[in-house]
C-alpha cells in the first residue's frame, strides 16, 4: 500500500477524525486531507509525527 492509503488505514484503525489527527501532530486538517488524497507528500517531521501517533514505524507507514 502507498503512504496515502496507510495514513487513512491507520487513522481509521485508531478511530481518529482527520481533525483529531491533525491536532495531535500539529498540522491543519487540510494537510491530512491532502496526504490521504495523495496530492501532498508529508515532510520527514510530519511523517515521524504520524508514525508516533499511530504507534508504528516509518517503514510500516510508508509501506516497506
Amino acid at each position: 500500500m502507498a503512504l496515502k492509503d496507510n495514513v487513512r488505514l491507520f487513522r481509521e484503525r485508531k478511530e481518529f477524525s482527520q481533525q483529531q489527527l491533525a491536532d495531535l501532530i500539529g498540522v491543519n486538517q487540510a494537510m491530512i486531507h491532502y496526504i490521504e488524497a495523495g496530492t501532498k507528500v508529508p515532510s520527514l517531521a510530519v511523517t515521524i509525527s504520524l508514525a508516533n501517533a499511530f504507534g508504528c514505524s516509518i517503514d510500516e507507514l510508508v509501506g516497506q
